[in-house]
């Protein structure tokens, strides 16, 4: 007979924003750059762990694999700001596939003011090699506040490093 209480040990609160697709083109140029926003209300550092997972589109109907990224640990120091982005190989590329991110640590599905908060918006960078978390632009098509997000349970290994997830 299996322990299930062993297994209830393996899983952890996270946050998603769902799987997405971002538009090749916003009014304004090619969607080049997903900006990850984090800001840090408290008088303490705090630590958010990020997974992306992507999928390329094939055509309707198709089965496409899902493929995670490892876990990025980003420190966010007190009463501060930090960005995180996710470039495009090639202008308009991130229309390419579809995304899903995950969240954990630090971090919970109501904002509080000791936890982070968090803000998703893809655009088009002002740096034509997308070395600048700058936008000349952004649409409102791909722009998650933090109250869009979703609770989901992420299972870890003994390292804590996410396995797989499942959503609520």
């Amino acid at each position: 007979m299996t322990d299930h209480k062993d297994d209830h040990q393996c899983w952890m609160n996270a946050i998603t924003t769902g799987v997405f697709q971002v538009p090749a083109n916003n009014p304004e140029g090619p969607n080049d750059i997903i900006n990850v926003l984090l800001e840090n209300p408290s008088s303490k550092t705090l630590t958010v762990y990020w997974v992306f997972e992507v999928s390329d589109i094939a055509d309707y109907g198709i089965n496409s694999p899902v493929v995670a990224s490892a876990p990025f640990k980003i420190v966010v120091a007190p009463h501060s700001t930090k960005i995180h982005g996710l470039s495009a190989q090639s202008p308009g590329s991130l229309a390419d596939s579809l995304y899903r991110f995950i969240f954990w640590g630090d971090i919970d599905l109501e904002e509080k003011k000791d936890k982070l908060s968090i803000e998703i918006l893809a655009g088009t960078s002002t740096s034509s090699q997308l070395t600048s978390p700058k936008l000349s632009s952004g649409g409102a098509s791909v722009l998650f506040r933090h109250e869009n997000f979703v609770e989901t349970k992420i299972k870890k290994n003994d390292d804590p490093v996410p396995l797989q997830s499942n959503t609520k």
